[in-house]
């Protein structure tokens, strides 16, 4: 195994393993101790009255004309997960147009879109993308070589797992840097 894939096993395992650890179960020894304890903690901070009758029995008129900030939160996380869905697919029908309007050179194992306009050579699945001035002067075997080392290892996979994790998780800053 060598760096590269060594490294992409990992970030994909970064990806992965914040959805998996809720899953998991961990076994304490102590544990049923500490939680017969739980009920008697909470038995002695009412009876010192640290919560007072008239909290738990009276309405609060105060607390109903709050702003409920947790479902201002809510929202606002899913508006922003519907922003990067939206971004996401927006990208995906940019590529979709790349394929359709450019011309498409077959190759055996790869085809070979020429863009017009100055870009860097990027790939998509089955597809490498070059400009047309790359592409007129011949485009380097080392940049081509490149390209098709992403098209044979289908790291596009890669790309749509972190741009679809970033739409449910953006609020980690780890998915951000591990996108990049």
């Amino acid at each position: 195994m060598n760096y590269h894939v060594a490294k992409r096993i990992y970030l994909i395992a970064c990806i992965l393993f914040p959805f998996v650890i809720p899953f998991l179960s961990f076994s304490v020894m102590d544990a049923p101790e500490l939680l017969h304890q739980i009920p008697n903690i909470q038995q002695t901070v009412i009876n010192q009255g640290s919560v007072g009758p008239s909290i738990l029995t009276e309405p609060n008129l105060v607390e109903q004309e709050k702003i409920d900030w947790v479902f201002v939160l809510v929202i606002l996380g899913i508006g922003i997960s519907v922003l990067l869905l939206i971004r996401f697919l927006k990208n995906l029908l940019q590529l979709y147009r790349l394929i359709r309007r450019n011309k498409g050179i077959p190759q055996s194992n790869f085809t070979l879109i020429v863009l017009n306009g100055k870009n860097d050579p990027f790939s998509f699945f089955k597809y490498v993308f070059v400009s047309k001035k790359d592409y007129g002067k011949d485009i380097s075997k080392m940049v081509l070589d490149h390209e098709l080392a992403h098209v044979r290892q289908v790291h596009s996979l890669d790309v749509l797992l972190a741009e679809i994790i970033l739409i449910f998780a953006y609020w980690n800053p780890f998915n951000w840097l591990i996108k990049n």
